[in-house]
């Protein structure tokens, strides 16, 4: 866990950000597609519906900055209290069920709560463990953002 205590800088934070939104819409695309296969009818996670073009995604916005700092702060606050890294990448799988359970059904749990830990792991690593959360914060965000664009682009294709 060494690489996740060193905070990723500059052009490494940006890739980072890219890395986990092409890794987390690789993984929902293949896991979407096997589910499919087997005949597993997932409904659309809760929210989604109201994402139909990119106006509604500019306003959905909030609901992102919400979610990423009701999700996101908890780990400064442990970071803070001085908890080991394990427990606070415990808590960051526990909060990610709970992130994806939010947004639906069990099946959701395994799409959305990836994402969500995978959104837990960038923010620890873009500054969250550095005490920099305001920076961890804003590149968790950008990550979340930029995800749900790429769905939508893709769900209206």
């Amino acid at each position: 866990m060494r690489w996740l205590k060193e905070e990723a800088l500059g052009i490494q934070a940006v890739f980072l950000i890219f890395a986990a939104v092409a890794v987390n819409l690789l993984y929902v695309i293949v896991g979407l597609n096997v589910t499919a296969s087997l005949g597993i009818d997932i409904p659309p996670a809760s929210g989604a519906e109201d994402l139909v073009d990119f106006s509604s995604l500019f306003l959905r916005s909030g609901d992102m900055l919400l979610e990423e700092v009701a999700f996101r702060l908890p780990l400064a606050i442990l970071v803070w209290a001085a908890w080991p890294l394990i427990g606070i990448i415990a808590f960051a799988g526990f909060a990610s069920v709970v992130f994806g359970a939010i947004h639906g059904s069990l099946w959701h749990v395994l799409f959305q709560g990836v994402g969500g830990f995978m959104f837990s792991l960038l923010f620890l690593k873009c500054g969250g463990l550095q005490k920099r959360w305001v920076k961890a914060l804003a590149c968790a965000f950008t990550a979340h953002f930029l995800y749900n664009a790429t769905i939508l682009v893709l769900v209206t294709m």
